[in-house]
């Protein structure tokens, strides 16, 4: 399957953010009512929300967690990943770090076919330093 980005652009308040969210949702609706094998993430970046809603550290645990609720497969895959981190650090707090979770994040794109995953990302401009964009 080939990777395509879809950018939308527009004055401000022109509805953007809306619409990205509605497609999302539709496209979660139909993938539920029709038992299609797609997994449907999404991110709204923030820059009035807390520093993960500004942050590429917060897409990636929020894309992470999202995916993790889907396949078994790569559920199990973390939770190896998480159990090293636990035997590492011998206790049961773990600390991810954002190049951990980038790593992680691009295994799954790269290794998992089927599900497909298609990712809705809105409002780039609103991250830190433009931080955000770097994630494209």
């Amino acid at each position: 399957m080939a990777n395509t980005i879809l950018c939308e652009r527009g004055k401000p308040s022109s509805g953007k953010s809306i619409l990205i969210k509605k497609i999302l949702w539709e496209h979660r609706d139909r993938v539920i009512s029709e038992d299609n094998n797609c997994i449907s993430v999404g991110f709204f970046f923030n820059s009035c929300g807390s520093q993960l809603e500004r942050s590429s550290f917060g897409l990636y645990r929020i894309l992470i967690y999202d995916i993790l609720k889907k396949p078994d497969r790569i559920l199990r895959k973390f939770l190896l990943i998480l159990n090293e981190k636990n035997v590492e650090s011998g206790c049961c707090h773990v600390v991810w770090h954002e190049a951990e979770l980038v790593e992680f994040f691009h295994s799954i794109i790269h290794e998992v076919q089927k599900p497909a995953i298609k990712i809705f990302i809105d409002a780039l401009d609103e991250g830190d330093d433009g931080e955000a964009q770097s994630v494209v």
